[in-house]
């Protein structure tokens, strides 16, 4: 007989209603605590050849900035003739004034762009304006209600509107 198969290990298992419960809890534990121990030394792992490489990776940048710095202090310590010094100057006046020419070209053209819009928009309404009013800016705020109830606003626009007729035959009394 099996150690592990007596009578009353059966007997007792048997009568049990929970026995099964507890040998197959038995079993996911111990699988549980094996998969934490490997992921948390899988983890470490990782995170061990983590830092080696970035240990790689700032000794690489400690030594470009090295060199760089050896460069920079060998530049400085030679002297810049005269010839050098205006061919710089003459590059830096000719970048800037690609840079002036490019910033000039970009109003123009966001200014022609603009008048084009506000030709289009003037020719596209289908408001047809008294010339005097229309420059004296009388005709602003009309129809827009302001907050006002709309028969107000009606009304204002009917009193401009007959102020507007009799200042136009006047304007065009004088001219003819």
């Amino acid at each position: 007989m099996d150690s592990g198969s007596s009578p009353v290990a059966k007997d007792f298992c048997s009568k049990s209603p929970f026995a099964h419960l507890y040998k197959r809890k038995g079993a996911n534990w111990k699988a549980e605590i094996r998969k934490n121990v490997n992921r948390r030394l899988r983890d470490s792992r990782n995170n061990l050849i983590d830092r080696f490489r970035l240990m790689n990776v700032q000794e690489k940048q400690v030594f470009l900035n090295n060199v760089i710095k050896e460069e920079l202090n060998k530049q400085c310590d030679k002297q810049i003739s005269a010839e050098e010094l205006d061919e710089a100057i003459k590059e830096y006046e000719e970048f800037r004034q690609e840079l002036l020419q490019q910033e000039l070209d970009d109003m123009l053209k966001a200014e022609h762009d603009f008048i084009l819009a506000e030709i289009s928009h003037y020719f596209d309404s289908d408001d047809v304006y008294c010339p005097l009013c229309q420059c004296s800016g009388r005709l602003k705020g009309i129809g827009v209600a302001d907050g006002l109830r709309g028969a107000v606003v009606i009304s204002d626009a009917k009193k401009e509107e007959e102020t507007n007729d009799e200042q136009c035959r006047n304007w065009l009394k004088l001219l003819f």
